[in-house]
């Protein structure tokens, strides 16, 4: 928030008004003092017909008169300096001219305006105490009734803020759920944009590479419902969004890493994860699933049919559970690194021969972020990695869905796939 103006300042225009009134007892006051000390000098010395008198009187007569005229024309020889240092700049003039208690009352409920505006663009505790503190110095109990008002729907907002940032720092998802449940209600259709925005991009479906901590094991990631059944296009309009907005989502996220970088395709993986997660749900496993395009499929989650089962290792199991559409293994790796090449004829698979090191006895991380992780029948995309846990963090599709999981360091059943980046 900028410096208030001086004049729109209540304790400047305070100390002004006083020094108003000084100024003008001193005009008047002194001035009137001079002339009656001159007239009674006067008088004594008629009344008394003391020439000494008299002639002193005169004498002092002239001296007493300037020194009157001097001091009432005080506040035009202000003006005048104002004027020769800084022409045309009438600041201090008019502030005096202001400092009256109407104009006083006034500064006091701008200085309040002021601050609830800032309340309402920052959100925070301490800008919500400074609005407070303002309005008990506003005099009028009407207009002080209406700030308050406003500033006690703000303070709703406040607290929806400080919950964003502690679940930041300690997520869970029941307080989550009924945060959005909170927000979804806020008819200032403004402000409810903007608390959607801050909790969007504090918990990573924002379009960019998720800031929150990429921890698989955090609240975040927990009691996700696989679609099933449910239309990813169904559950992203149900929560204002789209498949338009999340594809535009992931295309940012992946400009904003640099296509063709490392980075790209575990942003496409993350943006796509950690949506879905703030919203309750992860893409299902399907067996042989695969999308060669950029963007989403808005029907993932629908029913497809369970023809291909019958080769599948246990058929009766993929009927139950398989049969929704999704991603398998190999078919969610090649998707996060066709949005990170933006070319959809980049295909790999899940291979141990070539470009690829043996995770068996490895202490420290082999892979970098982009790699992949696989063995003959599983791939996995890493995207981060916690040495206190010699683990890697993969992005992968599993019976599970597709989720964030921990695979160690050294882990024999494993191979590293070194995959080629422009950096």
């Amino acid at each position: 928030m900028s410096i208030l103006d001086i004049c729109e300042n209540a304790d400047v225009l305070n100390v002004l008004r006083i020094v108003n009134i000084v100024i003008t007892i001193i005009k008047i006051a002194v001035p009137i003092m001079l002339i009656l000390s001159l007239s009674i000098n006067y008088f004594n010395a008629v009344k008394d017909n003391d020439a000494d008198a008299l002639a002193k009187a005169n004498r002092s007569a002239i001296p007493k008169i300037i020194a009157a005229v001097l001091i009432f024309l005080i506040p035009s020889f202000v003006l005048l300096i104002v004027e020769t240092v800084d022409p045309g700049n009438r600041t201090y003039i008019s502030c005096l001219n202001d400092a009256s208690l109407e104009n006083i009352g006034e500064a006091k409920r701008f200085t309040a305006e002021k601050y609830l505006d800032q309340v309402r663009e920052s959100l925070s505790r301490a800008d919500y105490e400074k609005a407070k503190a303002s309005i008990e110095k506003v005099k009028d109990q009407s207009v002080k009734d209406e700030l308050t008002r406003e500033l006690n729907e703000l303070e709703q907002y406040v607290k929806i803020n400080e919950t964003i940032n502690e679940l930041v720092n300690n997520f869970d998802r029941q307080k989550f759920d009924q945060l959005k449940s909170e927000i979804s209600l806020i008819s200032d259709s403004e402000m409810k944009n903007k608390l959607t925005q801050k909790i969007e991009s504090s918990f990573g479906s924002s379009g960019s590479v998720s800031s929150f901590e990429l921890d698989p094991n955090n609240e975040l990631y927990r009691n996700l419902k696989t679609l099933s059944g449910t239309k990813l296009s169904d559950v992203l309009g149900h929560n204002g969004s789209s498949v338009e907005k999340l594809n535009s989502q992931i295309a940012n996220a992946v400009r904003e890493a640099g296509i063709g970088t490392r980075q790209a395709p575990v942003a496409a993986a993350l943006t796509l994860i950690d949506t879905l997660a703030y919203y309750g749900y992860r893409i299902n496993y399907d067996w042989g699933g695969k999308w060669y395009h950029i963007g989403v499929d808005g029907n993932w989650g629908t029913r497809i049919s369970p023809v291909y089962c019958d080769t599948h290792p246990n058929p009766d199991r993929c009927r139950k559970e398989l049969i929704w559409k999704g991603f398998d293994c190999s078919g969610f790796v090649n998707w996060a690194l066709e949005q990170g090449f933006n070319d959809t004829s980049y295909p790999i698979q899940y291979t141990t021969t070539g470009n690829a090191t043996s995770l068996s006895g490895q202490t420290t991380a082999i892979c970098k972020i982009g790699d992949t992780i696989v063995n003959s029948g599983h791939i996995t995309l890493v995207v981060g990695t916690n040495d206190d846990k010699k683990s890697y963090i993969v992005a992968e599709s599993t019976g599970g869905g597709v989720k964030l999981s921990y695979y160690n360091y050294n882990n024999s059943s494993y191979y590293c796939r070194h995959i080629n980046y422009s950096n």
